[in-house]
């Protein structure tokens, strides 16, 4: 070989070697910046899932970001968003996680750091900022709502021929309206209201919402059937204690809400069963039997099921509303048309033995996450709609 043959030799392995540096900077510092784009995602789905969640159990969305829920969507969306490294390290709330409100129940987390490079270096490039971007929704739940208890009350009203029916001259009431002091006839946070009877109720506290021979049981073992749903096949009062009793994991009823008498059919319960009323509403109770209501948070608390975890207690249910405008109930045997979902918390039963109060199940109004699904037309845009969570972006 000829010396300037070996001079072109070198020339040669000089830019093979520059080629096979450029490919390693492509696949190892192409690869680490996904590496890191996949960690700012995290945060950022963590980030805005937490940050929706405020417009569930702190108050609505609103375009005033001093107001409480959107107080407490920003600090939880940055909370949650800096938990998890990033390269080692949390973000830092203040320069690499910002937090938005792009829209009504929406909230925009997007998480950044700017990252070393390796291989990149040799071709002049130093670092990467990487960015993520991540959107959840509340979205109102009203079909496939599962994990309902067999007890179904209607909006509220004000019965002002006080006949314990409703009727056209009566005043109905879907939601809190912003200011309410008074709850009687409304369903706002911490609303007492008896969400099982069994005796006819009068015009008065706490809300009755009861039309002559209604007792608010519902026969999901009925609608189990019809459904083909398994395990629960019993119809009655076996299987109305049955629903009372269990957990979401054994309850795969299925039901959709709709606004004018358009959402599911649930059969009602002929009769009353105040014994099996007591010992179901008697068994979650005791389930949490530490558990007490707080007037200033509006929401329960308990020993067993500390801070955010109240929300886990079994004295914490969902059961389904009716309007009273289009389910006009008559004594004996029928049916209600689901117009939304409400949470309730179980405050206390009353097992009194008499012409009052027999099997009567209390419950305080609370807003909580449903299970299911968004779409199929909703009930009333009112208080009582039951929300989820879930990423859109």
């Amino acid at each position: 070989m000829k010396r300037n043959e070996k001079g072109q030799v070198l020339v040669l392995v000089a830019l093979a070697i520059f080629v096979l540096l450029g490919f390693a900077a492509l696949g190892i510092d192409v690869g680490f910046i996904y590496s890191v784009r996949h960690e700012l995602q995290r945060s950022a789905d963590a980030g805005a899932l937490a940050g929706a969640s405020a417009f569930i159990d702190v108050g609505p969305w609103s375009t005033t970001l001093t107001d409480p829920a959107m107080v407490a969507a920003k600090a939880r969306a940055l909370d949650f968003a800096s938990r998890d490294n990033v390269i080692g390290s949390r973000l830092d709330q203040a320069s690499e996680i910002t937090v938005t409100f792009p829209s009504q129940d929406n909230v925009q987390v997007t998480t950044q750091r700017t990252a070393n490079l390796f291989f990149a270096r040799i071709l002049g490039i130093y670092t990467q900022p990487i960015s993520a971007t991540a959107v959840a929704e509340v979205a109102t739940a009203s079909r496939k709502v599962k994990c309902l208890k067999p007890w179904g009350i209607s909006y509220p009203w004000n019965d002002n021929n006080l006949n314990g029916k409703y009727d056209a001259g009566d005043t109905i009431h879907t939601d809190c309206p912003p200011g309410i002091t008074d709850t009687t006839w409304y369903f706002c946070p911490g609303s007492l209201i008896q969400i099982k009877v069994s005796t006819h109720s009068s015009n008065t506290n706490p809300i009755p919402q009861q039309e002559p021979s209604h007792f608010f049981e519902l026969d999901l073992g009925q609608l189990n059937n019809l459904q083909g749903c398994l395990p629960h096949v019993n119809q009655g009062s076996s299987s109305y204690l049955d629903y009372i009793k269990s957990r979401c994991l054994d309850n795969c009823v299925t039901v959709d809400s709709g606004p004018n008498g358009t959402g599911d059919t649930i059969p009602l319960q002929t009769g009353n069963s105040p014994q099996n009323t007591i010992r179901g509403a008697t068994y979650l109770r005791d389930q949490d039997l530490n558990g007490y209501w707080t007037p200033g948070a509006l929401h329960p608390e308990s020993p067993d099921f500390p801070g955010s975890l109240w929300v886990d207690s079994p004295r914490v249910i969902r059961i389904p509303i009716y309007d009273p405008r289009f389910d006009q109930l008559n004594p004996g045997s029928g049916v209600i048309h689901v117009a939304e979902f409400a949470g309730m918390w179980i405050d206390h039963v009353d097992p009194i033995q008499g012409n009052s109060g027999q099997g009567t199940v209390y419950g305080r109004y609370i807003p909580i996450s449903a299970m299911g699904q968004a779409g199929g037309g909703g009930g009333t845009v009112g208080t009582p709609n039951q929300k989820f969570l879930h990423l859109v972006k």
